[in-house]
């Protein structure tokens, strides 16, 4: 396990981290100006090149999964997992290049041994633990809607535990009491750790993985407890906030028609509708008729869901998951349509976005379909139809014909 930062310039006066350039975020050069790696005979030494670049040992990416290349991070700091041989000996890292005269900076790098593990399933191989970090601030916790704090209960922790199964609860009180509700709240990638303040506990979630779609387990009466752990066992102290951003407007760049939520607005809890075969359609309309052409934009990890403002609806593809190569349909005359659905039934919400040029394309994460705009091209001042009811049909759509599933995002 390696967690590499700082930066330096080896190409010139062109600053770069363990694999990117720090002003593109892109690799300077194939071969050269990264992180290298050597080993007792394999060692480093100038031009070594390509061969012996990190990037070819990496296994397991923090915050990606099975990968060899992390993304780049403003930060400059990666997290991952290599492997060499068995019998590898000393480690050591240095700069892939060939002259060091001219070269300044530094990586800082912290190496650690990860146990390999041999499982019938794959929820006994993730990496079971992660090196401690640093406090960035405290913070409070505090439920929106019950308006309690999260509280860590029970005794501080003054040495290791060995495991979570007598960890006290963490509770929803009304007051910071003793300073139970303040937690140091660090952050990687992402990726947040709370540690209580007062008593050193991790807001730590136990229990089975949940699986499906949000809401299949019919309530929270038999939902299992958040407990204050002593250390982040199987990263079950890692978690992830969703941003909720701004509204959006998304306008497809060949039919020059707004994404539209039709329909009645859904109120109440998400799924409450029991499905998605009586949701209203998505319509590509002229203008912002009532706001209905606003949508709020979630993301995590490269993941999109898209809520209209207006009547609470996703943004969901029907029909079946296209198969096979973009365009094997011959057309969009017959692909299914695209509705608003009151929850994210079966993760038919999830959208990717891929730019092309200075537009993007929504490539459904379940389906396979792109966001479509079919119907004529709207010309003219926005709302010069007069309305929605006449407006055509969005659908997911195996490739995009014609350009017609190229969207605009105004903010």
């Amino acid at each position: 396990e390696v967690i590499v930062s700082g930066t330096g310039y080896s190409y010139g006066m062109t600053v770069n981290d363990a694999f990117f350039g720090v002003k593109t975020g892109k690799p300077l050069d194939p071969q050269y100006y990264q992180l290298n790696i050597g080993w007792n005979g394999a060692p480093l030494k100038p031009y070594a090149g390509e061969p012996r670049n990190i990037a070819n040992f990496i296994k397991f990416v923090d915050g990606i999964g099975k990968a060899n290349l992390p993304t780049y991070n403003s930060n400059n700091r990666y997290h991952f997992v290599i492997e060499v041989p068995k019998d590898a000996g000393k480690l050591s890292f240095g700069v892939s290049d060939g002259g060091f005269d001219e070269n300044a900076g530094q990586y800082n790098i912290a190496i650690y041994s990860v146990k390999e593990t041999k499982a019938d399933s794959c929820k006994n191989n993730e990496i079971q633990s992660t090196p401690p970090l640093k406090c960035a601030n405290a913070v409070f916790l505090k439920n929106q809607e019950t308006k309690r704090y999260a509280f860590s209960t029970g005794k501080p922790v003054n040495n290791k535990e060995g495991g979570w199964l007598k960890s006290p609860n963490i509770v929803g009180a009304d007051a910071n009491y003793y300073n139970r509700a303040r937690w140091c709240m660090t952050t990687y990638r992402n990726i947040y750790q709370f540690q209580n303040k007062e008593t050193k506990r991790y807001l730590f979630s136990t229990g089975s993985k949940h699986t499906g779609s949000d809401g299949n387990e019919g309530g929270w009466l038999k939902s299992p407890t958040i407990v204050g752990a002593d250390a982040n066992y199987y990263n079950r102290a890692q978690w992830t906030l969703i941003k909720r951003g701004d509204a959006y407007m998304l306008k497809n760049q060949k039919t020059n028609r707004y994404l539209f939520s039709t329909g009645k607005k859904h109120t109440g809890a998400d799924g409450k509708e029991g499905g998605w075969l009586k949701s209203p359609n998505i319509v590509g309309a002229d203008a912002n008729y009532y706001n209905r052409a606003r949508w709020c934009m979630t993301t995590y990890r490269n993941i999109y869901q898209f809520q209209n403002k207006e009547t609470k609806r996703y943004l969901f593809s029907t029909g079946s998951k296209h198969t096979g190569s973009d365009g094997n349909e011959g057309g969009w005359l017959k692909s299914p349509t695209i509705v608003g659905a009151d929850a994210n039934y079966y993760n038919r919400a999830q959208w990717t976005l891929i730019k092309r040029g200075d537009a993007y394309m929504l490539k459904n994460l379940k389906t396979n379909r792109y966001l479509f705009s079919t119907g004529k091209k709207h010309t003219g001042a926005d709302g010069n139809e007069g309305g929605w009811l006449k407006s055509p049909e969005l659908v997911g759509a195996d490739a995009n014909y014609y350009n017609r599933a190229l969207w605009y995002i105004v903010k």
